[in-house]
């Protein structure tokens, strides 16, 4: 597992399973390090597939309708997983870490060097906690950082196409 990408964890309900890809190879998947072989037999309309995983035959639909989500349909089985990559898993800590302490902000804080690629949001903008307010591309990947409370939009720092460096504050709430 040596030329394994970032591993991936895939959450449903309580049940966390950790997955990877030989990039040199994108055939192999790894799920709870046990290697599975994964062939797209036939592809059709609606995202549906044939496919073949350790010489066994499916046939699934998959949505996937953002970075963070995906649903897998099978013969009379849903399956829906939220996908956490280790970044995304490190800035959503860091985004709660942020509202805690003596010097809190109330709003989003880059958890690292990167640049805007776009703001989902307006001053005045009624939000819930969580809400993706920003997506900030960091080490090749975009990471959408969501609001550590709700409130309204006080203040934008963050203009699409600019750099931020770690530390600065994005997005004002109030």
């Amino acid at each position: 597992m040596n030329n394994i990408q970032e591993e991936i964890k895939l959450v449903s309900g309580d049940k966390t399973y950790s997955a990877a890809f030989d990039h040199t190879d994108t055939s192999k998947v790894f799920l709870d390090e046990k290697l599975y072989e994964f062939k797209v037999l036939k592809e059709y309309n609606d995202n549906v597939s044939v496919i073949s995983v350790n010489n066994k035959v499916f046939t699934v639909k998959i949505n996937q309708d953002d970075r963070d989500s995906i649903e897998i349909l099978t013969t009379g089985f849903g399956y829906n997983y939220e996908i956490k990559t280790s970044t995304s898993s490190l800035l959503e800590q860091f985004v709660r870490q942020s509202g805690k302490g003596k010097n809190k902000v109330n709003g989003i804080v880059a958890p690292m060097p990167g640049m805007v690629v776009k703001v989902n949001c307006a001053v005045g903008d009624q939000i819930l906690e969580n809400d993706k307010l920003v997506i900030v591309e960091a080490m090749k990947m975009e990471n959408a950082l969501g609001s550590p409370l709700s409130g309204t939009v006080k203040k934008i720092n963050a203009i699409e196409g600019k750099a931020v460096d770690k530390g600065t504050v994005l997005i004002e709430i109030e």
